[in-house]
């Protein structure tokens, strides 16, 4: 999943708040789940360093001038063992599996923040705050506005940015 899709199931359609209400649960049964399996890759990929790990230290340990080391040591092991490609590579999974899930794990909160916003949006329908005297607000158009300018705001700020460095 991209993170565009993450915004779009974040989503709240003002105009269908009860079709937003109804998919809620499942939206986050289903990001919970791939939470727990993100979590599973990651503990296992961590897993997988610390056996890699320990047989490189083993390895050392056997003959330790194999590795260009006079004599064995834990803190000597230690540091070649980071500087192994194969050790290298397996982070860079473990890395990779991590982002994974802190990016799962901030949907889930996004969509927390989401149920919030529909309790919130549906008490304010009950309370008519939507029915205008005269003129109906059209909220969506609203969003649209203010997403638009927002966007706007985000553009310039990496415009002035860049003329900084």
């Amino acid at each position: 999943m991209s993170e565009e899709n993450y915004k779009e199931d974040v989503a709240i359609d003002p105009d269908a708040l009860d079709v937003a209400c109804l998919n809620q649960a499942t939206l986050m049964f289903n990001y919970s789940q791939k939470v727990a399996e993100a979590r599973r890759l990651m503990d296992k990929a961590k897993f997988k360093i610390d056996i890699v790990r320990a047989e490189c230290i083993a390895e050392i340990r056997k003959d330790p001038q194999a590795f260009g080391m006079d004599k064995f040591t834990e803190k000597g092991a230690e540091t070649l063992v980071e500087t192994l490609e194969d050790v290298q590579n397996i982070n860079d999974d473990y890395l990779s599996l991590r982002y994974d899930y802190d990016v799962l794990s901030a949907a889930v909160k996004a969509l927390e923040q989401r149920k919030s916003m529909l309790e919130k949006l549906v008490t304010l329908h009950g309370a008519s705050y939507f029915a205008g005297p005269s003129v109906p607000r059209e909220l969506s158009k609203e969003w649209v506005k203010e997403t638009t300018r927002s966007s706007a705001r985000e553009t310039v700020k990496k415009a002035m940015t860049r003329r900084k460095r």
